[in-house]
Parts: structure tokens; C-alpha cells; sequence
């Protein structure tokens, strides 16, 4: 129901604020719906890549995400073959959690561990190997201040992690990418 109540804002400076208030904000259910009205009308695979945001914190005050996220998957028919799922999270303790009990694709999230390291995650790789299947880093981890490969790519793929970065924006990207 609260959900229900917000609209869709543009949060970036320099972008076009006409859209602003006219969109609402989907819940889970209603993207895994989408997912599949989509692939009935077009016949493609479309994977869903959700986020966990502060799951510790909800946790905490008594609204756990990983049952309601496990039940949103549950009650679309998913994970399923023809709907890829990959959760993404910041905190490793959901992600270990979720590793024990499903099959979901698993994605560490992961920043430079300081200003004075910045090539090197905030979580180690080899930790991460062990409970999840990828790792998102912060596009500042994958190429120094040169703008040459860190060498982080390589090192996750030694321990068998996918990678993917975030975030790019077309309209700010930095220099030296």
C-alpha cells in the first residue's frame, strides 16, 4: 500500500524532470509479472536481477527480506529455466543465507576497501568464492588511477566468480573510462 503511493522521480541533476510524478513504482510481484507477460509476447528469455538493500537493517526491525524474496520467486514459478535470477547484494550474510537454502544465482556487491587501496574490495575475493557465484564491483576496482586493468577481472575469475561492474551512466561517465 505504500508502495502504491510514490511516483517515479528523476534523482540526477541535468536530466529531464518531465516524467517526474507520471510512473509508479512497481512492486516485486508485479516486475516477475511483467518478466512473464513479456516473454509470452515476444518468445524471449528475460531474467530478473534483483537487490537486496539493507537486509541487515530489515532484518533487524522484524521484516526479514529473504522469506518475502523467496516467496515473491515462489509464487511467479520462479527459479525456473526459462527465467533467469541473479540476486545482488551488498551484505554477505544474506547472501550466505540464500546460498544454503536455494539455487539462486548469487552476486557480492563490492566497493574499493578505502581511498588509500583503492583496487582492492572492501570484501575479499576468496571469501566471496565460497558463498557466491559473481561479484558486482565498483567500476573503480577494475582499472587504476592510469585508466590500465587492475588485474581484479582475472583474479575473480581465478576463483571461479563472474563479474559484472556498476554503475556506467552515459552522461557522466569518468575519464578514464
Amino acid at each position: 500500500a505504500e508502495i502504491r503511493q510514490l511516483r517515479a522521480r528523476q534523482p540526477f541533476r541535468g536530466r529531464s524532470l518531465a516524467e517526474d510524478g507520471k510512473h509508479a513504482i512497481p512492486t516485486f510481484d508485479e516486475v516477475i509479472s511483467l518478466v512473464r507477460q513479456q516473454q509470452r509476447e515476444t518468445g524471449r528469455r528475460i531474467g530478473i536481477y534483483p537487490e537486496t538493500k539493507a537486509p541487515g537493517h530489515f532484518k533487524g526491525i522484524g521484516l526479514d527480506p529473504k522469506p518475502r524474496l523467496l516467496a515473491a520467486l515462489a509464487r511467479g514459478g520462479i527459479p525456473h529455466a526459462d527465467v533467469p535470477v541473479i540476486v545482488q547484494s551488498f551484505e554477505p550474510g544474506i547472501l550466505r543465507e540464500l546460498n544454503a537454502e536455494s539455487d539462486l544465482v548469487l552476486v557480492q556487491l563490492v566497493s574499493p576497501a578505502s581511498r588509500e587501496t583503492p583496487n582492492v574490495p572492501n570484501i575479499p575475493l576468496a571469501g566471496i568464492a565460497a558463498y557466491a557465484d559473481g561479484v558486482g564491483a565498483n567500476k573503480y576496482l577494475l582499472l587504476n588511477a592510469a585508466g590500465e586493468d587492475s588485474g581484479f577481472v582475472a583474479g575473480a575469475h581465478k576463483l571461479g566468480l563472474n563479474v559484472h561492474t556498476w554503475t556506467i551512466r552515459d552522461d557522466a561517465v569518468p575519464e578514464r573510462f
